[in-house]
C-alpha cells in the first residue's frame, strides 16, 4: 500500500533539494519523487479532478514511497492566487476534501511558512529561472499563508507545519524534518525533547498569533502593572525569568485566531520552557509531553489557541510565594482573562475550553466558562504515567 510524502510552499524554500535528500535517506523503500504543476488542458476543471481522483486511486493499487514536489494540494494555492477566472476551484477544494480525507493515514505533509526574511538571513538569491509571477520571491509570503490556511482547512492528521524563519541553516531544518518523517514511517509518535529555541515550534517570539488570510499578525501581551513595576510577581518574572529579561514583558498566548478548535489554558508559564522561550507548554517537560500529543491526536498548531491563567515566571516556579486562590483574582492578566478568551469564542463559537490543572479548572469555573478539565501534565510525569495524558486528553477532545 503505498505512503506518500508531500512537500508544500512557496519557491526557493528548498523543498526540491528536501525531497531528494527524502529520497536518499529512505533509499530502501525505492521512493520516487513526482511533480504536480498546472493543469495543461483547455478544461482545466476537469483535468485536475482527473488527475486527483487517478492519484487517490493508486494509492491502493500500487506500494511502496512517493515524495511529492508540489501536489494535487498545490492547486488549491496557485489556482485561486494565480488563475482565479480559469475554472471553479471551489469546486476542485470540495473534491480534493472527499478524496484527501480517505486516505490521510497513508500521507505525511510538511507545509513550509516563510515571511520572506529566510531568503535574506540564509542569503539565498532568486533562481535564474523565475518567469512565471508564483515562482518569484515576493510572492512567497502569500503563498505560505495560502499553504497554511489550506492545510488547516484539509486537516489531515500527519502534518507538519515549518516556520523557515526558525532555523539558521536548511540543513537544521531539514534534518529535524528527517527525524519527523522516519517516526512517521515506523509508525512511531515523535518525541519532543527540550531543544532551547524554536526549531520544533511553528511559533517563535515575534510571530505568536495566526490569522487566516493574514498570517502571522503583530501581537504582544500587555500589562499596566507590569510596565507599572506594581507587581511583584512581574517584577520577580522581569528580573529572574530568562525570557523576561530578554524580552522584558510577560508571557502571552500562541495560536489560532480564528481557525481555534481548541483553548488550552494552563496555570503559568514554567521557569524552563515558556519562560526561556515565550511560548506555552513548549520546551519544558510539561511542554514535551503536550507537544507530543497534539502531534499524536493530529491537531496542528493553527487549530488551537494556548494560553496560561497567570502570565509572569516566578523563581523556581514559587508561584504561591505571590499567589494564591484569594490574591491571583487581583492580577491583571487573571482579570482580563475572560475577555481574552471570549474574543476567540467570538470567532470561533463551538471552540472547545479545555484547562490544564486545577487552578485552571478553578478560574474558569469562577468566571462561568463551560470547559473540560484534565490533570496537567506534570502530574502525569510526576506519576509516571505520560501515556494516560494522551488518553485524557483525547477523551475530553471527543467529547459531545
Amino acid at each position: 500500500m503505498k505512503r506518500v510524502i508531500i512537500c508544500e510552499g512557496p519557491d526557493n524554500c528548498g523543498k526540491t533539494t528536501l525531497c531528494e535528500l527524502l529520497k536518499q535517506e529512505f533509499a530502501e523503500m525505492q521512493p520516487t519523487v513526482v511533480h504536480c504543476g498546472p493543469p495543461q488542458t483547455n478544461d482545466p476543471l476537469k483535468f485536475q479532478v482527473s488527475y486527483l481522483k487517478t492519484t487517490i486511486r493508486s494509492f491502493e493499487e500500487n506500494s511502496g514511497l512517493e515524495i511529492w514536489d508540489r501536489s494535487v494540494i498545490g492547486e488549491c494555492v496557485y489556482g485561486p492566487l494565480y488563475r482565479q477566472n480559469e475554472y471553479d476551484h471551489e469546486t476542485y477544494e470540495r473534491n480534493l476534501m472527499h478524496e484527501m480525507q480517505t486516505v490521510e493515514s497513508r500521507i505525511f505533509s510538511i507545509v513550509m511558512y516563510t515571511n520572506g526574511g529566510v531568503y535574506k538571513q540564509m542569503n539565498i538569491k532568486a533562481k535564474k529561472d523565475e518567469e512565471k509571477l508564483y515562482q518569484k520571491m515576493v510572492q512567497a509570503p502569500k503563498i505560505a499563508i495560502r499553504f497554511v490556511d489550506v492545510f488547516t482547512k484539509l486537516g489531515l492528521k500527519h502534518t507538519l507545519y515549518i516556520n523557515c524563519e526558525n532555523y539558521e541553516s536548511f540543513d537544521i531544518r531539514n534534518r529535524y524534518i528527517m527525524k519527523r518523517v522516519r517516526a512517521w514511517l515506523h509508525h512511531k509518535p515523535y518525541e519532543h525533547l527540550m531543544t532551547n529555541d524554536f526549531t520544533h515550534t511553528f511559533f517563535n517570539n515575534g510571530q505568536m498569533m495566526w490569522k487566516r488570510g493574514i498570517g502571522f499578525m503583530k501581537w504582544r501581551y500587555e500589562c499596566s502593572t507590569y510596565d507599572d513595576k506594581e507587581c511583584a510577581l512581574g517584577c520577580n518574572h522581569a528580573i529572574k525569568s530568562e525570557f523576561g529579561r530578554a524580552v522584558n514583558r510577560p508571557t502571552g498566548a500562541c495560536g489560532a485566531i480564528d481557525t481555534a478548535k481548541y483553548i488550552f489554558v494552563g496555570e503559568a508559564p514554567g521557569h524552563d520552557g515558556c519562560g526561556k522561550l515565550g511560548i506555552p507548554f513548549y520546551d519544558d517537560r510539561s511542554g514535551n509531553l503536550m507537544q507530543t500529543t497534539l502531534d499524536r491526536l493530529g491537531i496542528h498548531p493553527t487549530h488551537y489557541y494556548m494560553t496560561n491563567i497567570v502570565h509572569c515566571t516566578p523563581e523556581r516556579n514559587d508561584l504561591l510565594k505571590y499567589v494564591d486562590n484569594q490574591t491571583r483574582r487581583s492580577l491583571e492578566c487573571v482579570t482580563a482573562l475572560k475577555a481574552e478568551l471570549l474574543r476567540i469564542i467570538d470567532k470561533n463559537p463551538t471552540v472547545k475550553i479545555i484547562a490544564l490543572g486545577k487552578v485552571a479548572g478553578y478560574e474558569l469555573s469562577r468566571f462561568g466558562m463551560e470547559h473540560s478539565t484534565v490533570y496537567h501534565p506534570a502530574y502525569y510525569l510526576r506519576m509516571g504515567i505520560s501515556d494516560e495524558f494522551h488518553r485524557a486528553l483525547k477523551m475530553v477532545m471527543e467529547e459531545a
